[in-house]
């Protein structure tokens, strides 16, 4: 009652303010599922979602809603999925001490891979940006810096939260099974291995690509934003190194640069040219 009671203080008659909610949410959220933009959340988010759904059998309408599966069963905690707005600070928050009682599971992705994801994003799924990759790559919001900054806050702050796992994409890609259950594992889900391949075919490349090519979701994180243009779909590519089909050889020379110099040793598959 007590809490209650603060919350409704914190809202105020006139309805919630952004702080106030912001608040609220993460005082209840138990488990974090964080990233970087582009570093396949969504993929790991259907894949949690779709084992949670087929182990409690919840006949969910879309296992991408994670945020509300906590009021469908009582052994789901609440699971928040988000990238903290890192591409768009100008500075990236260092403490996260917020973050020191949550379970966290940290999604990362070849730094390359991303900016180059992270430009269609903002050229072809949003106005952001209308220049050519070269200089986006290189812009200090939103670019390649941007992504080794945000990586080694939590390279440094990986030991603050209850829980903490650090998932590579590529990992992901090369054996799902053994890191989705892993994933679960940390989550303090107990999800069995049928509902672990369920959660990995239904999330297979083609299959999504199917699902937002037909709005299947009726939701903004899976629909493409030209259905015209194969670069503008969330399911865009989901390729390992697909950054060398679009780096010149200066922006690759670039970016290994930048990252051999900057990248904390945390992320040392990431660290050569051949990553």
């Amino acid at each position: 009652m007590k809490l209650k009671g603060t919350v409704i203080s914190l809202l105020g008659r006139s309805g919630p303010t952004r702080e106030a909610l912001e608040w609220w949410i993460h005082r209840q959220t138990k488990i974090y599922v964080l990233s970087y933009p582009k570093c396949g959340r969504t993929w790991l988010r259907l894949m949690i979602g779709k084992a949670l759904d087929e182990h409690y059998q919840l006949a969910v309408a879309n296992p991408m809603e994670l945020g509300r599966m906590h009021t469908l069963h009582r052994d789901i905690p609440r699971i928040r999925v988000t990238h903290e707005h890192a591409h768009r600070a100008e500075t990236i928050e260092a403490g996260k001490q917020r973050f020191r009682d949550k379970t966290v599971v940290f999604l990362v992705r070849d730094p390359r891979d991303v900016v180059v994801s992270m430009y269609f994003e903002a050229s072809r799924r949003s106005t952001l940006f209308a220049g050519e990759l070269g200089a986006f790559i290189r812009q200090r919001v939103g670019g390649l810096d941007a992504i080794l900054e945000y990586y080694n806050v939590w390279a440094a702050s990986a030991h603050v939260p209850r829980r903490f796992a650090l998932v590579r994409y590529e990992d992901l890609h090369r054996t799902p099974a053994t890191v989705l259950k892993a994933v679960l594992e940390t989550m303090g889900l107990p999800v069995g291995p049928a509902a672990i391949e369920a959660a990995i075919g239904f999330s297979k490349f083609d299959n999504m690509r199917k699902l937002e090519t037909t709005n299947a979701f009726k939701s903004d994180r899976l629909r493409p934003a030209n259905a015209g243009d194969a670069e503008s779909f969330k399911t865009r590519k989901g390729k390992i190194g697909g950054y060398r089909e679009y780096f010149t050889a200066a922006d690759l020379d670039y970016a290994n640069t930048r990252i051999a110099a900057r990248l904390s040793a945390s992320y040392a598959a990431y660290r050569t040219p051949d990553a």
